[in-house]
């Protein structure tokens, strides 16, 4: 690493903490959690929020990927506001449904998690910070189109999508397109983001361009470079000029692909 690597991350290192410090009562419990990737912890935030994950979820991770770094809603992304329409894809525990609530109320989310353990912790913070009648939840897997997915291990694995299989001997929960994810928001939809541990090509191909008129922007999480590429050809088809961010020591496969509209 080299001293000016060295000293940018020190620098980040310490606006997060900082971060930390201005968003969370129980912000030092927190830190260490981050720093020594601890799962399971339950964040309490100054304006009343609560985030809660099991002894599989690394709340304290995607915490500060969300509300700290703001990984899908960068300033000169995306600035969520009251009355818009957020389509979440692969929500997990609902942390982003959670932020996007902490900082525009009244915005209109509709949240598609398949996994079983995982929405019912979903439901769990909906419920903790009464949001589960302003946050559409759906415990369903958005992929290519209308079927069934199982899952092998159910209890065992952070998110639903990573072990989503026709084949599995698990729950059976059922799948739909992202056109009918679409049409059940009823309107357009201001973001579209989609972290689905990579099944994100197959749910962004197989999407008719009758779907892509409706959605403003999206940012896509890629979790290999063959899928990072089909994702960013099928949006620029689309009229979805793209920027691509790769993740931070994980350049090689994992990054963040953020899409608006021309």
């Amino acid at each position: 690493m080299t001293v000016q690597a060295w000293i940018a991350n020190r620098l980040r290192r310490f606006r997060w903490m900082f971060t930390f410090r201005r968003l969370l009562l129980d912000w030092q419990p927190a830190w260490q959690a981050l720093l020594a990737h601890q799962r399971g912890v339950t964040l309490r935030l100054r304006d009343g929020l609560v985030l809660q994950g099991g002894d599989r979820d690394d709340v304290a991770g995607i915490f500060n990927e969300i509300f700290v770094e703001r990984c899908y809603t960068p300033s000169w992304f995306y600035r969520p506001e009251p009355g818009h329409t957020v389509l979440d894809v692969g929500a997990n525990i609902g942390v982003f449904p959670l932020f996007l609530h902490s900082i525009a109320p009244g915005i209109r989310v509709l949240a598609f998690e398949p996994h079983p353990v995982t929405f019912r912790q979903l439901m769990e913070n909906l419920r903790a910070n009464r949001l589960e009648e302003k946050v559409q939840a759906y415990q369903l897997a958005v992929s290519q189109g209308p079927g069934v997915v199982r899952f092998s291990g159910a209890s065992g694995i952070e998110s639903g999508h990573e072990a989503a299989t026709a084949e599995g001997h698990g729950e059976a929960v059922e799948s739909i397109g992202l056109a009918e994810a679409v049409a059940r928001a009823g309107q357009p939809i201001d973001l579209l983001k989609v972290d689905t541990e990579g099944a994100e090509a197959e749910i962004i191909t197989a999407a008719p361009a009758t779907t892509w008129s409706r959605i403003a922007r999206a940012v896509v999480e890629y979790h290999d470079l063959q899928k990072r590429d089909q994702v960013v050809h099928a949006l620029e088809q689309q009229g979805y000029p793209c920027r691509v961010v790769p993740a931070r020591g994980y350049e090689h496969h994992l990054g963040l692909i953020y899409a608006r509209r021309a």
